[in-house]
C-alpha cells in the first residue's frame, strides 16, 4: 500500500524502538492504525521505561508535509494522553520527515514544527 506506518517509543529525547502496525487499516490515501495492537505495545514499552513517542507512516512522493488528517490525528493523541507533544515522521522516498506537533490551548490549531530527533 502507498500509506503504511507504525508507532515510535521515546527515551528522553530520543526514539528508541518502532512497531510496525501489521494490523491497520491503510488504504491508498490514508494511514489507520489499529489501536488496540498500538496500545498493547505502548504498555510493554511503559513497562520497559519508554514513553510513547508518535508515529511514522509513509507518505506516496513528494508529498514531505504533514497532511491536515495527521496533524488532527496528532493534536488528538496528545490531547487525550495527556501529553506535551506528539512527533509525526513522514517516510516519502526512503527519506524520513520530522514533525513535532503541540496542542495550543485555546487556539484552533495546533503548533506544528518541522524538526531533528535522533535514533537510537
Amino acid at each position: 500500500p502507498i500509506e503504511s506506518g507504525g508507532v515510535l517509543a521515546m527515551k528522553g529525547h530520543t526514539i528508541s524502538d518502532y512497531y510496525f502496525d501489521v494490523h491497520a487499516g491503510v488504504g491508498n490515501r490514508f494511514y489507520r492504525p489499529s489501536t488496540c495492537q498500538i496500545t498493547k505495545q505502548v504498555n510493554q514499552w511503559l513497562r520497559e521505561g519508554q514513553s510513547f513517542g508518535g508515529f511514522v507512516h509513509s507518505h506516496p512522493a513528494p508529498y514531505i508535509h504533514l497532511s491536515a488528517m495527521d496533524i488532527a490525528a496528532a493534536e488528538k493523541t496528545a490531547i487525550a494522553n495527556q501529553l506535551s507533544a506528539v512527533y509525526m515522521a513522514i517516510l516519502c522516498e526512503k527519506e524520513l520527515y520530522f514533525y513535532k506537533v503541540i496542542p495550543q490551548k485555546g487556539k484552533d490549531h495546533p503548533a506544528v514544527q518541522q524538526c531533528t530527533i535522533q535514533i537510537i
